[in-house]
């Protein structure tokens, strides 16, 4: 049998669409997946709860049966049909999550929780009750999910905000604010709207208020000479939604900040025409990590707060190594809010973290100098001293 050399073959069915956000189940994990599981609320609730907090319209979660590469009793989170996240659960076990103290006194096998990779251990039914009381943290199959689904939306959600997503949440806007949506797709134009929404997003600024962030976008966007600077410009308009998250029972913002002679020598790299030079960007990851270190140990978690110049290079300096670190520009605090200076970071980027006296952990100011006023740098921020 010959064929035509003039004729194309008939073309093959097309590949099925890709999801957007997706769960595979292991097969030992598919009565998940059942009527009546506890998987269903477990996710709903979460998906709920995070909508509802950031503001981000998300695609629907869609689930998934075994699939040849993914072992019995494991699960993987996709974006796009990327594996973003996975984890497993031992069939019949709870995952218990604590301190190795603690986790020392129950039976069972030693593990890493798939989430954040703190000590954990399997445990069986019978070891709940003791784990409990001793403070542990107790997962199920469902529970444990849910929280690994949350954790990569915390991070990835701004990859899910598209163009469509978008169109129908200004339509909410329609018809009060017509005038303001006719604005914003004049400058910067849709597509320029959602690099806005997506930097800050990806950022974990809530977009709860968005009428607040249009304005501001509308505002600043004809005058903007590109969308980063837009960005920097609308994130000083929405003080409260910046500073909100970072806040503590006192109304402060717990902080490493840097000295003007700091600041002015990254300010005056970032502007070079070759950039940040390697070598000053390593020191002062260095010390940065080390301050952090400390820090953390202590069970602080600060904010970087630095000047409005220099705010996104510096973010996205750190981005890599420190992905949680929230990166603020002292244009962006609240008026209300204050600053808790834990730690300075001097010009020098001298190789020896400072010892931070306890006394920094309990004043607004460094070394028990007087509290800064809400929204303005300490007095301990102007002299060098590394």
């Amino acid at each position: 049998m010959t064929r035509d050399p003039g004729k194309r073959p008939a073309p093959g069915p097309a590949p099925p669409p890709v999801d957007r956000l997706a769960l595979f189940l292991g097969s030992e994990l598919e009565r998940l997946l059942e009527p009546g599981s506890a998987l269903y609320p477990r996710l709903a609730a979460a998906y709920g709860h995070f909508v509802q907090g950031r503001g981000v319209p998300l695609p629907v979660l869609c689930l998934h049966r075994d699939r040849q590469n993914l072992e019995p009793d494991a699960y993987r989170i996709e974006i796009g049909g990327h594996p973003e996240a996975e984890g497993a659960f031992r069939t019949g076990l709870l995952l218990a999550v604590g301190e190795d103290a603690t986790l020392n006194a129950l039976l069972g096998e030693e593990t890493l929780e798939p989430v954040y990779g703190m000590p954990a251990r399997w445990i069986g039914p019978t070891q709940a009750e003791p784990a409990a009381a001793r403070g542990c943290i107790l997962f199920d199959p469902p529970g444990l999910i849910a929280t690994h689904l949350i954790e990569v939306l915390g991070r990835e959600a701004y990859r899910l905000l598209d163009q469509a997503s978008l169109e129908q949440r200004l339509k909410s806007f329609l018809p009060a604010h017509r005038t303001l949506l006719s604005q914003l797709r004049r400058h910067p134009g849709l597509p320029g709207l959602r690099v806005l929404l997506q930097a800050l997003v990806r950022e974990r600024v809530s977009l709860q208020d968005l009428l607040s962030i249009l304005e501001a976008a509308a505002r600043f966007a004809p005058e903007a000479e590109d969308l980063q600077s837009l960005t920097e410009l609308v994130r000083a308009e929405i003080p409260q939604t910046i500073c909100g998250p970072y806040l503590d029972e006192e109304g402060q913002i717990p902080a490493v900040v840097l000295t003007d002679t700091t600041e002015g020598v990254l300010k005056a790299q970032f502007q070079s025409q070759k950039g940040l030079d390697p070598e000053i960007g390593e020191r002062f990851l260095g010390v940065l990590s080390r301050e952090l270190e400390e820090l953390h140990a202590a069970g602080w978690s600060p904010a970087l707060v630095v000047d409005f110049e220099i705010r996104a290079g510096l973010r996205r300096l750190v981005e890599r190594d420190f992905p949680d670190l929230a990166v603020l520009s002292w244009s962006e605090i609240a008026p209300r809010a204050g600053i808790r200076t834990l730690a300075t970071i001097g010009s020098r980027f001298h190789p020896w973290a400072r010892k931070l006296p306890s006394s920094r952990w309990t004043t607004s100011a460094a070394t028990g100098s007087e509290p800064a006023a809400p929204g303005e740098r300490p007095a301990s921020d102007h002299p060098d001293k590394s």
